[in-house]
Formats: C-alpha cells, sequence, structure tokens
C-alpha cells in the first residue's frame, strides 16, 4: 500500500494528506486506543504522519492499518497493483531469458540466442514502462 512509509515488526508509518486535520486526528487515535497491543501513537501533522508502535504478539501491522483507514473513511488496498506485480514477473523473465540467451550464444545457437534476446528486450521494455516517471525526472 503507498499509505505505508514504513513497517517493521512493532512499528508502523503511515501517511496520508488527510492525517493533517484535526479531527481526522482524533478519529485515527481513538480508534488505535481501541485496539489492544498499541503502545504508543505519534502524530505528526506537517509531515502528514503517523507512527504507532505495536506489540507484534497481540497485533498485526494489517489490522492497524485497516483501523486507520477505516477512522478516515477509506478501504485498504486489495494487495499490489497490477502494474508492479506485471513488472515483478518482467524481472525474473528478463533475468531467465538473459541468462539463456547468453548460453545459447556461447553453445553457438544463434537462433535460439536472437529469440531469447527479443525476450529479454520485451521484459526490459515492460520494466522501463513501469518506472518510466521515475526514470524521466
Amino acid at each position: 500500500m503507498k499509505r505505508i512509509a514504513s513497517a517493521i515488526p512493532g512499528r508502523i508509518r503511515i501517511r496520508d494528506a488527510s492525517l493533517r486535520n484535526d479531527d481526522a486526528q482524533e478519529r485515527v487515535t481513538r480508534a488505535l486506543a481501541a485496539i489492544a497491543g498499541v503502545l504508543d501513537t505519534r502524530i505528526n501533522a506537517r509531515a502528514a504522519s503517523i507512527v504507532v508502535q505495536y506489540d507484534p504478539h497481540n497485533t498485526s501491522g494489517r489490522a492497524i492499518e485497516h483501523a486507520v483507514l477505516a477512522a478516515m473513511g477509506m478501504r485498504p488496498s486489495r494487495g499490489r497493483p497490477l502494474r508492479l506485480r506485471a513488472n515483478r514477473y518482467a524481472k525474473y523473465a528478463a533475468l531467465t531469458s538473459l541468462g539463456a540467451s547468453m548460453a545459447f550464444a556461447a553453445a553457438g545457437k544463434k537462433s535460439l540466442h536472437i529469440g531469447t534476446g527479443l525476450v529479454f528486450l520485451a521484459c526490459l521494455g515492460v520494466h522501463l514502462g513501469v518506472h518510466r516517471r521515475s526514470l524521466l525526472r
């Protein structure tokens, strides 16, 4: 989820612009106080973030995330976006096809080398397409 800035067991930081609002801060604080295992909450209105310290044996980061989003009137995301999942598979396929292409080149199999090289280029194109905004800054 893009709202989670950082998360380790026992600590989670969630960023959202609505956390600059005093009413939203109060709703989130009340929602988190109702969760067993939450030890401390710190809201930084200037950074629009909340840091929650919790006992990982009593609750989970996902439960805290859901409580914060529910308090702000939002629904939690349903996993990674499709473009990021496609990018993950494209990276694995690119590495595999690059290795195969180099092996075919070493073995003198020119047509297979070209075919796997084209697969590599297609996967590289997917990866660059997903990250085009950060590449063109």
